[in-house]
């Protein structure tokens, strides 16, 4: 009897974790936590690369970077990452302050909250190009069309499905 219980609990907190998994995707919040799930494996210090989605470049280990070519890949990784937490943190601070002065029906301090806001995510859209154009510059001529060929083979791929 008291076996079956535990299974039953078990079976229900399990069940539970992964509807709430499930739910945090459909809702677009797991991306609030890839910095706690970041892997340090593969390709260099920063293992969760990303694509040219807006996002940081994602580098294939079949690039095969060397040394030095993987340490200046960091470099601008984490550097780019920093300015981003500390424009991240500002914007969530402009926001709030948006949401107070809508509570205070002030409507034009509201309206200046959205001004810098969207000066702030114009700056980290172009400070993103600006980081994928460093770390494409650190790639040889080879590595570059290794990458473009790699690109269009994903995308054919995502086609097919």
């Amino acid at each position: 009897m008291r076996k079956t219980i535990i299974l039953i609990l078990v079976l229900a907190v399990t069940g539970t974790l992964l509807v709430a998994q499930t739910g945090m995707k459909k809702r677009g919040m797991e991306r609030e936590h890839d910095d706690c799930n970041e892997r340090f494996e593969g390709r260099g210090e920063l293992g969760r690369d990303r694509g040219f989605n807006g996002q940081m470049m994602f580098l294939p280990d079949e690039l095969n970077l060397n040394a030095e070519q993987t340490e200046k890949v960091d470099a601008i990784r984490i550097k780019h990452r920093k300015e981003m937490i500390d424009t991240e943190a500002e914007i969530k601070n402009l926001r709030l302050d948006k949401h107070v002065a809508l509570n205070n029906e002030n409507f034009a301090e509201a309206k200046k909250k959205v001004d810098e806001i969207s000066k702030l995510e114009a700056q980290m859209e172009k400070a993103m190009i600006t980081s994928q154009e460093s770390i494409l510059n650190i790639l040889t001529t080879e590595q570059k069309e290794q990458l473009r060929e790699m690109r269009l083979n994903r995308v054919k791929g995502r086609k097919n499905r």
